[in-house]
């Protein structure tokens, strides 16, 4: 098997294991949602022929009725509509934009905000935008500035049936209902629809569409378009085609718009679960408005840690980027970048895990998906290791556990110091799971694995806090620790870092330590001290700050000590 094709199936299997993870979040696999699913599926197994962007864009332009599915937490599923009302409104003036974001019931509040009767916070309260679809305002907004910028009306389609047993088709009724409506009483119109994906498949609401005309002995001309099918995507892989082709036609008036890969579509999900940002990174339909490559996304991030800390800037140009959508990866760096078969492997292996990846042969930055968080933690890698140069080498384990350690807290103080909401495992949630699941009678090899990580983040936690000399080199500590597998001692030095980075973080916006104390870890190359003196000096100074120990439970963290006279 060539490396192409390893890649090719790691990220199957990756794909596989996130959608097991998204199932979790869901908790929804009724037997009418797996049909529901699966009549998507039988309409996207395969495509007929390449087609195009323009070809896309003048069926639109022809069509009565046009489905555009959506996957709602994906940017570039709501950026492609956009871009196709842009280029189809040259030349259809009367379009009617139906959208599944708004409630039926609150048609008169979206009515206002788009005559500018009320104010966008307004209008997102009124229609209890949080509860009623809170996928992220900032992707859809575009579409109500859209709507006003062109004076185009915008109808809500969206309701929520009572009951589970049959709402998905229920919900389809009611919305088509009113795209029925609205193309019999504009009859000259373009209704564009944007619907969940799964609902634009034949048998859901379209086939409801055509029913309700029927009624009125009415027939409709409609376009279909689908976004990022992962069948479709893996087919054009297999030609190598996945980079050349953004559009297929799948039958007559059925498209499929291919902008991502299904690893980068799936962990959209979860990363909006886990609250997330993304980087804006998307490839088609490339306007002067629209984004910027990941490359200049990359250096943006770059640039505010760098700010932020006052380093010097020389050589953070210097770096490549490559995702989950470069199934080249792995030959071009035998190929141009001249790395080992050894040096692959581990980089396969890393890959596998679903982990981003700064590889400091050849500046490259590698992202599993689009998380900020990722990204600005492989850029503070990046940072680091332009300004430290090589590190000092060490054959001893414990001095290498805390070098790992160290890389792993800086690269998360970057990526608070981008995302601030961001959140790590503290001590009391290592102690929690603990309690937790010590009742659980029986325990998977995961549970038992992540049970063995949380005492070893514990004890070393409660063993910082004694005396020095309890985590001295001959500390008991250590053996039981190295002995353990690597992939063990590799999630405690992660969890250690983030632990002291999330300190490191509260303490420079507490101003109890000073910036200069964290520059000084940029610039380490442990050729001085040893990573076991840098961890433990840093801290006894946090623990000092008081700032050791963080609970981010709490109201505000960076409010004011309130200290009380008596």
């Amino acid at each position: 098997m060539d490396l192409r094709e390893e890649l090719i199936q790691i990220q199957k299997r990756l794909a596989r294991r996130l959608k097991k993870e998204i199932r979790h979040y869901v908790r929804e696999d009724t037997p009418l949602l797996e049909r529901y699913r699966r009549e998507y599926e039988q309409e996207l197994k395969s495509y007929s022929r390449i087609a195009s962007q323009r070809e896309l864009v003048e069926a639109v332009k022809e069509a009565d009725i046009v489905y555009c599915g959506d996957y709602h937490t994906l940017a570039q599923a709501q950026r492609t509509p956009l871009r196709i009302l842009e280029q189809v409104i040259k030349e259809r003036k009367e379009i009617i934009l139906c959208l599944e974001v708004v409630m039926a019931k609150h048609q008169n509040h979206l009515d206002d905000y788009l005559a500018d009767k009320i104010t966008e916070t307004e209008f997102l309260k009124r229609i209890n935008y949080a509860h009623t679809w809170g996928f992220t305002w900032s992707r859809y907004k575009p579409f109500f500035d859209f709507a006003k910028k062109e004076k185009i009306p915008v109808v809500a389609i969206n309701s929520a049936p009572r009951g589970i047993k049959d709402r998905l088709e229920r919900r389809d009724k009611r919305a088509a209902h009113i795209i029925a409506e609205q193309t019999r009483q504009n009859p000259s119109a373009l209704v564009f629809v944007i619907d969940g994906d799964w609902h634009i498949a034949y048998p859901h609401l379209p086939r409801q569409v055509e029913l309700a005309l029927k009624k009125y002995k009415l027939t409709r001309k409609t376009v279909t378009i689908f976004q990022n099918s992962e069948k479709i995507y893996w087919q054009l892989v297999k030609y190598r085609l996945e980079h050349r082709v953004d559009v297929v036609q799948i039958c007559k008036s059925k498209y499929c718009v291919i902008n991502t890969t299904p690893t980068v579509k799936l962990r959209s999900y979860l990363n909006w679960a886990e609250e997330a940002n993304e980087l804006s990174y998307a490839t088609l339909w490339k306007t002067e408005q629209s984004t910027l490559s990941i490359e200049d996304e990359l250096l943006m991030i770059i640039n505010l840690i760098a700010d932020f800390f006052d380093l010097p800037k020389q050589g953070m140009e210097d770096f490549s980027v490559y995702s989950s959508a470069d199934l080249d990866f792995l030959e071009t760096l035998i190929r141009k970048r001249h790395f080992t078969y050894p040096e692959i492997q581990e980089i396969k292996h890393q890959i596998e895990s679903d982990e981003s990846y700064y590889i400091k042969k050849g500046h490259i930055i590698y992202l599993s998906n689009l998380s900020i968080n990722h990204a600005a933690e492989e850029a503070t890698h990046f940072i680091n290791h332009i300004l430290a140069g090589e590190f000092a080498t060490y054959e001893d384990s414990r001095e290498v556990f805390y070098q790992q350690v160290l890389a792993e807290s800086l690269g998360f103080l970057g990526s608070k110091i981008v995302n601030q909401r961001r959140r790590c495992y503290t001590p009391a949630d290592f102690a929690y799971f603990l309690k937790e699941y010590s009742r659980e009678k029986k325990r998977d090899s995961e549970l038992v694995r992540l049970q063995v990580i949380a005492k070893h983040v514990l004890r070393h936690r409660k063993l910082e806090t004694q005396k020095s000399e309890r985590l001295n080199e001959k500390s008991p500590f250590y053996k039981s620790l190295l002995n353990e597998k690597p992939e063990i001692r590799n999630a405690v030095a992660h969890s250690l870092g983030y632990l002291l980075g999330n300190s490191l973080y509260y303490g420079l916006m507490k101003n109890k330590i000073e910036k200069e104390e964290v520059r000084k870890l940029f610039l380490e190359n442990f050729k001085q001290r040893k990573p076991s003196e840098v961890y433990l000096g840093l801290s006894t100074t946090l623990q000092k700050a008081g700032v050791f120990d963080i609970h981010e439970d709490t109201d505000d963290l960076l409010c004011e000590d309130v200290i009380t006279n008596a």
